[in-house]
């Protein structure tokens, strides 16, 4: 994940990273304020990155709720909310839990998938994602999706979200992530082995 800055229409990677470690881009995305959009291709990670950032939230104490776009109800919300909920908790939630959250500042939820909803459903969560993010009030709000100028149409026009963009890896970044995968699976197999 790369932060999405423009100039000269070129992107700039972070810096500071150290090989082998997420990038310190996911926890300044859990850390800051304010709107973030995340933006890839299919396949980049973005839905690897939602799970990354649930699992750093939770372990520096901040809830972050991962929902799924198609699955919201126009002017609805907190019935989205309620669900991400309820898909971690394997019960049913209702809606005014879901309300509950959106207006917690401790809360961030993550809608993946925004660009790739209809334009109708799109311009109904915009009208609750603008209320939300407008009021400055409440969960922090985090938009994934393929199509950076349809995020940025869901949120007000005031904001300025964090733009984030998600990356292919590179040749030897494949064959390293490989190495690593197939190191981690001959220690398991080794252990077993043993017993």
């Amino acid at each position: 994940i790369e932060p999405l800055v423009q100039t000269d229409q070129r992107l700039r990677s972070p810096q500071g990273a150290a090989k082998g470690e997420e990038p310190s881009t996911v926890l300044s995305m859990l850390s800051g304020q304010g709107p973030v959009i995340l933006v890839g291709r299919t396949g980049t990670g973005k839905s690897t990155a939602a799970r990354v950032l649930r699992r750093r939230g939770a372990e520096s104490g901040k809830i972050v709720l991962v929902a799924h776009a198609e699955t919201y109800v126009p002017g609805r919300i907190e019935a989205l909310a309620a669900d991400s909920i309820a898909s971690v908790v394997d019960e049913e939630i209702p809606f005014s839990t879901g309300r509950q959250a959106l207006f917690d500042n401790d809360v961030a939820i993550i809608i993946d998938g925004v660009s790739e909803i209809p334009a109708d459903a799109r311009a109904a969560l915009q009208a609750d994602i603008r209320t939300l993010v407008a009021s400055r009030q409440g969960a922090r709000v985090f938009l994934f999706g393929r199509d950076i100028a349809a995020l940025r149409e869901v949120l007000p026009a005031s904001s300025v979200p964090d733009a984030y963009l998600t990356v292919d890896l590179g040749r030897e970044q494949r064959l390293e992530l490989g190495v690593s995968i197939l190191q981690s699976l001959a220690g398991i197999d080794k252990l077993s082995s043993d017993k």
